[in-house]
């Protein structure tokens, strides 16, 4: 007699495959210093992923890095700036869940941080967009660790920030309305995030080198 799938196993396995596309990632160099704002030497301390012809002239070559890579040298130099952040202990690259979360769409829109700036702290989750596979990755934060890079930067946010209670905080990121692509959160049970807090997708991945 057939038995009923195992629900829990499946969510597992769905997310095992989203973890390992995402570790496949690889950029061009030049949109990799372009995209996290690094310099020539910053990417000298990056391991090449492969030398691939260059698509502009087949004579030259391209290098090219795993996106992974690329991050984690952003996220050191976030920690050289000060940023601290606790680790997830199953998932060293990712922090560990801590209070409230924000994706990181309105992150950038709510703290006036530029995606780059962002790119310096670790988020505490990351999934594929359900809407668009290939294209860019969601990523959740804690606003206190954004909150903390934002103080580092000099970037100024609404004081509201500070002091909003879970309904204004709703409507201050979602304007009741989630439709919108990014969102803020307060549920401590992860698995009730849907599709409605999927970010726009960021078509840096796998593109022509310059």
């Amino acid at each position: 007699m057939p038995t009923a799938p195992n629900s829990s196993s499946s969510s597992s396995r769905t997310a095992s495959a989203a973890a390992a596309l995402i570790e496949q990632r690889w950029v061009y160099r030049t949109l990799a210093m372009q995209r996290f704002n690094l310099t020539a030497e910053d990417m000298e301390s990056i391991p090449i992923r492969a030398r691939v012809p260059n698509p502009h002239d087949p004579d030259m070559e391209a290098i090219t890095y795993s996106e992974r890579a690329v991050e984690e040298k952003c996220w050191a130099l976030g920690k050289a700036l000060g940023v601290v952040q606790e680790v997830d202990e199953d998932l060293p690259r990712l922090a560990k869940r801590r209070g409230r979360y924000i994706l990181r769409t309105a992150a950038c829109n709510a703290f006036n941080l530029e995606a780059w700036q962002l790119d310096r702290i670790k988020p505490f989750r990351e999934e594929l967009n359900p809407h668009n596979a290939s294209g860019g990755k969601m990523r959740f934060y804690n606003v206190c660790d954004v909150k903390m890079l934002a103080g580092i930067y000099g970037a100024t946010y609404p004081p509201s920030v500070e002091t909003f209670d879970d309904e204004e905080y709703e409507a201050y990121f979602y304007g009741y309305d989630h439709a919108d692509n990014y969102g803020y959160s307060d549920n401590d049970n992860d698995d009730d995030d849907n599709s409605d807090d999927a970010e726009e997708s960021e078509d840096y991945y796998d593109s022509d080198d310059e």
